[in-house]
């Protein structure tokens, strides 16, 4: 049967079966290997990209591309978002804030093109923002290749960086998408590790707008929605995104 998308594969062993498929011809393409991590629900393609580590992984259950490499950032931490669909986005931004939005905790945004936009808190969306100011190279590629890419989401951290597509398996050509991202990547880790700062972890969790202190008796998971390092609760809800993992 021909599908559109992930989501209308049904069977646990189909999916599989589609996953170890594509990324078994993307590894071939790649010069790569694959790995599986079941015991995760997933399935990686490893190798080196201009001799950085890096990975292709996917939610089984999910379908969707992610990419990370390993990097040594020495510029600063930077997360963009792209809204894929078609909706109107939000044009709000953070001169619309108030009092109220900063004692809630909300997130400010700030977009640097249609669709293309930082959204964090003001403490980290400040700096973020000085930094592509100081980059305009940087930041005019990242607006270019993600909505060429389809890249919906974009994280520079101090040791990895991210990229995750906002079509799934099915709906993109992997090889294809996996060799331009790849391209876009190794691009902004030379631009990335050319500074001379040293860089900290963007903070993984806030509660009541602030990062949270994580003690070592907090299990952390990776949210499969968000794509957040974040404690779940009993139902295994994101308190990020809500999303139930």
């Amino acid at each position: 049967m021909a599908y559109e998308h992930y989501w209308e594969i049904e069977e646990d062993e189909e999916k599989l079966a589609y996953c170890r498929t594509q990324f078994g011809r993307t590894a071939k393409e790649l010069g790569a290997q694959v790995k599986e991590r079941l015991d995760d629900d997933e399935i990686w393609v490893t190798g080196k990209h201009d001799g950085r580590p890096y990975r292709v992984k996917t939610d089984v259950d999910m379908g969707y591309i992610e990419l990370e490499m390993k990097i040594e950032n020495r510029l600063g931490v930077v997360v963009v978002q792209y809204q894929a669909g078609e909706e109107e986005s939000d044009s709000g931004d953070e001169g619309d804030r108030d009092e109220w939005d900063d004692s809630d905790g909300r997130e400010a945004k700030h977009f640097l093109a249609p669709k293309v936009f930082l959204e964090e808190m003001p403490d980290e969306l400040a700096p973020m923002k000085a930094l592509l100011e100081q980059q305009p190279a940087v930041a005019d590629h990242i607006k270019e290749v993600m909505p060429a890419q389809r890249i919906d989401r974009l994280r520079v951290d101090s040791d990895v960086l991210v990229v995750h597509f906002a079509d799934d398996l099915v709906a993109r050509d992997m090889v294809q998408a996996s060799k331009a991202a790849l391209a876009t990547m190794g691009w902004l880790a030379g631009v990335f590790e050319s500074g001379s700062s040293q860089v900290a972890e963007k903070p993984k969790v806030y509660i009541d707008g602030k990062p949270a202190a994580i003690g070592s008796s907090g299990a952390l998971v990776t949210c499969k929605f968000c794509d957040q390092l974040v404690p779940l609760d009993a139902r295994r809800r994101c308190p990020n995104c809500g999303g139930t993992n």
